[in-house]
């Protein structure tokens, strides 16, 4: 088997990744030292502000632009973590909201993105405070704090609201403050802080205090839709559905935070996607709402980056006027030591002489020291020059470059497969969902149906990919299973496993094509095998295997004999041949019965094959995983020694192991938590407690009665004078305790049954709702969290009563992934709310 390559691509990270993590593994390069410079400078005023309440805040508004791969979702988590770090203990209350842009109008994308962040779970417990209602908690108690600073009375209350914002409530509760005052006090204070949004905005954020209508002004705040009802209750006169109303949730949460003396902070990212609608528009609606968005936060002492590819800032002049005066930040690019440190220690026993400055210099230049380019680069010499073994020299690294050259980005993929479909009649969306709710980067419709379904990743590692092929498979599975014409298209950007590859593309009885980016014209061999797809391959695929060529033929056959019957038919009918004419249609009749018997046949012979091939398929990824992972095992226990070695920080932030490495992957924990149980596990879960006694007691007590049940009758008879009637009382008593015991012994059965028979349920409810969950979500948090609420349910609520929990939890939980509730659940949620406004809050 071919060495491991030790030249991973550059990690892509998305923006909602964990900030220190990355962090710690940034190279610090001069962008990197740039982007902390300004957030450290952002972040001493507000550590002023402590000392120095006189202390002026400004607003710092930065823009962020560079190549594809040159880390610019790195710096903006590096910010974030670094002005989490500085102020984090200062400032606790500190609101970080990270977005990436997305190729679809404002108003949606603010419903996708900034939505998601303002209420992320859908129905949320009533115990739980998202910082939103925090932040407009502690705005109530200023409210308070006003009310009780007019008397003599309640001139305490003032300082413990300082301390303790969350005690208004009690202090409501206890009628110790005049809730109609607050409420009006409430009410002009938001007016003034918020000016310049609308009503209904600042209606949906006071109600966000209370816990009767929290959960509905969240989803108004997100842009979700609310019943009429719930819209009275607030005094909300429409949806979310205005770009003004989008806007001003934003700069009415900043000037909240700013009157508060609160730090807010927004980073977007991928900007080319909003300014790329706007193309697609001839228009410019997207940036025309940032630009606007950008200037009314300017007074609210906000940190805000903007980051995008360089297509993604040419757009409005007046767009840039927006930013900072200290000018865009731009990626710098790794130098020649740089380089030959990272080959250094990834590998150890290189040799200088063959491998020194003066080649990675050539490197640098070639690759104009990109960070993804400079490994990429490497990871082809790695492997042309036998792990940097032979020479290199200057041709063989144009060689390489060239051959890297044609490799696209994800970004140009994902264009290109719009483009091929576009061509080819369909309309292709990105980053959309199938009416199941699955996600794809790009579905491809023909008339409001979806034909081809397309994934594109990055794999930083090749477990990574693995793990993506297998979460894959069981996406296109499932949707297939609606959509029978669907194509799946997998592309692979990053480290790809050729064994992998090769046993994708090798493999075609299933509509699925396989590509790697790495490899030159793949773009062209896409549209090339799109269109013999969708042209010359539409229906069902052609059979491979002797059986199905059969059914094929047979069937084959009875159509051309039912076109002749029909020509013949005609022919009597016009001669009045009645008798003919009967015959013919009886056979018609006969033929017809036959090809809808082969059509049965057919697609029962396509489904076995299907599953075979799927089966076989995992099979062998799986068994590529065990290789592979060896491979790597051995390599990164290597790194971890060299890296322990490092005598510098910067030795240690270049050689870190790489984000995301050693998190749990989507499809093993999927398998992991859907694995069926043991025997001994099924009976743990149904016999435990007072259920293992009686089940215990009936089985042991039914065996000895079975067993001892002539020793029974033979002592209780025995004091019988009479030997008839000895006899009688002993026969009466074996056959009464044999037939109790056997009752015994079978009502343990049944009852064992029955428990593993609800054992059952709960397990096959579980596994349908962690998929439901894993085929729409990104996340191995999400599966966990549902596991646990199941596991959760069961053990608090038994076998009997688990599943009205389960459901209302697991719907509060994951309604964007689950649908709306069901009407059982909504009504049992709503229960919870009466309860706690009886037990917790002075609602009124």
């Amino acid at each position: 088997m071919r060495e491991a390559n030790l030249f991973p691509d550059y990690p892509v990270v998305a923006l909602k990744g964990q900030a220190r993590e990355v962090s710690r593994a940034t190279v610090v390069t001069p962008a990197i030292e740039q982007a902390r410079r300004r957030v450290e400078t952002y972040a001493q005023q507000w550590l002023d502000l402590k000392t120095q309440p006189d202390t002026k805040l400004e607003t710092l508004i930065n823009a962020v632009r560079g190549d594809y791969g040159t880390g610019k979702t790195h710096l903006l988590l590096d910010a974030a973590a670094k002005l989490e770090e500085t102020i984090g203990k200062d400032y606790p209350d500190l609101t970080i909201i990270r977005v990436a842009g997305l190729e679809t109008d404002r108003l949606n994308w603010f419903r996708l993105t900034i939505g998601r962040e303002l209420n992320p779970s859908g129905l949320r417990p009533s115990s739980e405070r998202g910082f939103v209602e925090q932040l407009m908690l502690r705005l109530y108690a200023k409210a308070g704090q006003a009310v009780a600073a007019k008397t003599k009375l309640t001139e305490a209350a003032v300082d413990r609201l300082n301390r303790e914002p969350e005690a208004i409530l009690t202090l409501i509760k206890e009628n110790l403050l005049n809730v109609s005052a607050v409420d009006h006090e409430f009410e002009k204070l938001i007016e003034a802080i918020c000016a310049g949004v609308s009503e209904d905005v600042r209606r949906a954020l006071a109600g966000t205090v209370w816990i009767d209508t929290a959960a509905a002004s969240l989803r108004w705040l997100a842009a979700l839709p609310l019943r009429e009802d719930e819209r009275a209750v607030r005094r909300l006169s429409k949806d979310l559905s205005t770009d003004e109303d989008a806007a001003g949730v934003l700069i009415a949460l900043a000037a909240i935070h700013r009157h508060l003396e609160i730090p807010f902070v927004l980073m977007i990212d991928e900007l080319e996607h909003l300014t790329r609608f706007d193309k697609s528009q001839q228009g410019g609606g997207n940036i025309t709402w940032l630009k606007r968005l950008l200037e009314r936060l300017a007074p609210h002492a906000v940190l805000v980056f903007v980051s995008g590819y360089w297509s993604g800032w040419e757009t409005q002049r007046d767009f840039h006027d927006r930013f900072t005066q200290l000018g865009p930040i731009e990626l710098v690019k790794l130098t020649a030591p740089d380089v030959l440190e990272i080959v250094k220690k990834r590998v150890p026993d290189l040799n200088t002489k063959i491998f020194g400055n003066a080649e990675a210099e050539m490197i640098v230049q070639t690759s104009d020291g990109n960070i993804r380019g400079v490994l990429t680069l490497c990871r082809v010499l790695f492997r042309n020059t036998d792990g940097f073994r032979n020479p290199i020299t200057s041709q063989e690294v144009d060689q390489a470059a060239g051959q890297i050259g044609q490799r696209l980005g994800i970004e140009a993929a994902a264009l290109r497969v719009r483009a091929v479909l576009e061509q080819e009649g369909f309309e292709a969306r990105a980053q959309a969902a199938t009416a199941t709710g699955i996600m794809f980067d790009v579905i491809g419709y023909f008339n409001d149906q979806p034909r081809i379904v397309v994934e594109i990743r990055h794999a930083v590692h090749q477990a990574d990919l693995h793990d993506q092929a297998k979460v894959f498979l069981d996406r296109v599975e499932e949707v297939y299973k609606t959509t029978p014409d669907l194509v799946g298209c997998f592309i692979a950007d990053g480290n790809i496993d050729d064994d992998l590859l090769a046993i994708l593309k090798a493999s075609r009885p299933f509509k699925l094509l396989w590509y790697d980016l790495t490899e030159p014209e793949v773009m062209t061999q896409l549209a090339a095998d799109l269109r013999s797809y969708l042209h010359g391959g539409a229906g069902s695929p052609l059979p491979t295997d002797a059986r199905a060529v059969e059914l094929a033929a047979r069937k084959n056959e009875n159509q051309e004999l039912m076109a002749q019957l029909e020509v013949r038919i005609k022919e009597a009918s016009a001669h009045a041949n009645a008798g003919l004419v009967t015959e013919l249609q009886d056979q018609r009749s006969l033929v017809g019965q036959q090809i809808a018997m082969l059509n049965d046949a057919l697609a029962k012979r396509e489904a076995d094959m299907r599953g075979e091939f799927i089966k076989s398929l995992k099979t062998q990824v799986e068994e590529l995983d065990q290789k592979r992972n060896a491979e790597l095992r051995s390599f990164y226990e290597r790194l971890e020694a060299e890296r322990s070695d490092a005598q510098s920080k910067r030795e240690q932030e270049m050689l870190s192991k790489q984000e995301g490495e050693d998190v749990p992957k989507l499809h093993a924990t999927y398998a992991e938590l859907t694995r069926p149980p043991t025997l001994s596990s099924k009976l743990r879960l149904a016999l435990s407690g007072p259920q293992l006694m009686v089940v215990f007691v009936s089985m042991v007590g039914g065996i000895a009665l079975f067993f001892l049940s002539d020793t029974i009758a033979g002592f209780l008879a025995r004091n019988s004078f009479n030997p008839e009637d000895a006899h009688r009382k002993y026969t009466t008593y074996r056959i009464l305790f044999f037939l109790t015991g056997l009752l015994a012994i079978f009502t343990g059965l049944l009852l064992t049954w029955i428990r593993l028979s609800k054992v059952e349920t709960f397990l096959n409810y579980a596994n349908r709702t962690l998929r439901e969950i894993y085929i729409r979500s990104q996340s191995v948090e999400d599966l966990i969290r549902a596991d646990n609420i199941l596991r959760d349910s069961l053990e608090t609520f038994g076998l009997l009563r688990w599943k009205h929990n389960a459901e209302f939890r697991l719907w509060d939980a994951f309604e964007r992934l689950l649908g709306p509730a069901p009407q059982h659940v909504i009504d049992r949620w709503r229960e919870r709310e009466r309860a706690a406004e009886r037990d917790y809050s002075p609602l009124r």
